[in-house]
């Protein structure tokens, strides 16, 4: 809104209070994408569990061309939990009776199968053959933990509670993705992989600031020294500041007052 003019011999009261219809930060347009699987909360971003298991796909996908390269000229992928018995399956499905390997199946176990209610045994064979994945393919990732009591809060790091918190998921992000972002990089190195790092970090404390409710917003009233603020004139109103609520110049709101408001009264609500 507009900020109206107002008579600077009368007193200007801030309110700040609690920006309940707040926007999730995950549906903004975000450098990397949160994978979450919680029973009772809908946590993370819109798809990021279909992204999560696409990336893993072709990730694993290309492992399998390395070590099951026969496989994968077949039209087997990642998503095959079983892979024709490489011995014995040019005999038809059960034609190897006295195949070692399947034992008469023909076929046998896919080592790199992506199992949808394993995500983290899939991302178990990813690190062990990271070194085989396409470069661009490769993945920047964090856990993403929650703690869940009186209300919810989530970090990369543990927690340390058994009880009330576990992990809940993964940020992540592509070599491609951050290749796109910073042009003038070729590579990604170590000093590099933590910068990286530093802002999936920033996007959960974000989305943390939103879990917890710490979203603000703030109207302000022009009024009589002895007059209820909003007894007075209303000048201005502005919605959707993350952060702490006493901090205005580090959570953005100070960026929307002109200056005689910075020595303005305050008045923090928490309801």
């Amino acid at each position: 809104m507009t900020v109206l003019d107002h008579d600077l011999n009368k007193k200007v009261t801030i309110r700040i209070c609690p920006d309940h219809d707040a926007e999730s930060p995950r549906s903004w347009d975000n450098f990397a994408t949160m994978a979450c699987w919680h029973r009772s909360y809908n946590l993370g971003d819109e798809g990021g569990q279909e992204y999560f298991f696409d990336v893993l796909h072709d990730a694993l996908t290309a492992i399998m061309k390395h070590r099951r390269a026969a496989s994968v000229r077949e039209g087997y992928t990642a998503y095959d939990s079983e892979l024709a018995c490489p011995r014995c399956s040019h005999l038809g499905r059960y034609g190897g009776d006295n195949c070692a390997t399947c034992e008469g199946w023909g076929v046998v176990p896919n080592p790199f199968y992506l199992d949808k209610e394993d995500p983290g045994q899939a991302l178990a064979i990813y690190q062990e053959y990271e070194h085989l994945v396409p470069y661009e393919m490769r993945l920047i990732y964090l856990p993403l933990y929650l703690y869940d009591h009186s209300g919810i809060t989530m970090s990369t790091g543990s927690f340390g509670c058994p009880w009330d918190s576990g992990q809940v998921g993964w940020i992540f992000v592509t070599y491609r993705e951050v290749l796109e972002s910073w042009t003038d990089w070729k590579r990604i190195t170590p000093a590099r992989a933590e910068k990286v790092g530093d802002y999936l970090r920033a996007e959960v404390e974000v989305y943390d600031l939103y879990l917890t409710g710490n979203v603000w917003g703030f109207e302000a009233y022009e009024h009589d020294e002895d007059e209820d603020p909003e007894d007075g004139v209303f000048l201005d109103s502005c919605w959707g500041f993350y952060g702490d609520p006493d901090e205005p110049n580090e959570n953005g709101m100070a960026g929307h007052w002109p200056d005689e408001w910075l020595t303005a009264d305050r008045e923090v609500s928490w309801h």
